[in-house]
């Protein structure tokens, strides 16, 4: 059953609804709205950092969103308590990446997420 006519959808609740919304706030680069979905003691994994809590992670993701110009999602999939988001990222002098971003969710907040990603120039 959909909602009735204006009443604007609630948060997101499933996984990839979670990590969808929170990738689009990152690529809006509205800050506020990505740390919403962070619980916070999240821990963040990536290539090159390990990093744990709220702010160290809304940090470091914030500073990598700043050179996102485009991002295309590619396929997003998950359960009840996980979400995997495969994406391009056009990052300006970096180049065009492709990212494999694993989320885990509790209660809808991101409790842990892991990135890979690859060269595609």
């Amino acid at each position: 059953m959909s909602d009735p006519i204006g009443t604007p959808p609630g948060p997101p609740e499933r996984p990839v609804e979670v990590a969808r919304a929170f990738l689009d706030a990152l690529a809006a680069r509205d800050a506020a709205t990505a740390a919403s979905f962070l619980a916070p003691d999240v821990t963040f994994e990536g290539p090159q950092s390990r990093l744990q809590g709220r702010e160290a992670v809304l940090e470091e993701l914030r500073q990598f969103a700043e050179t996102v110009t485009a991002v295309t999602v590619i396929a997003a999939l998950g359960d009840e308590a996980e979400a995997m988001l495969l994406y391009d990222v056009d990052a300006g002098e970096i180049g065009r990446l492709r990212v494999a971003d694993h989320f885990a969710v509790h209660d809808g907040r991101i409790t842990a997420n892991t990135a890979v990603f690859a060269a595609l120039d």
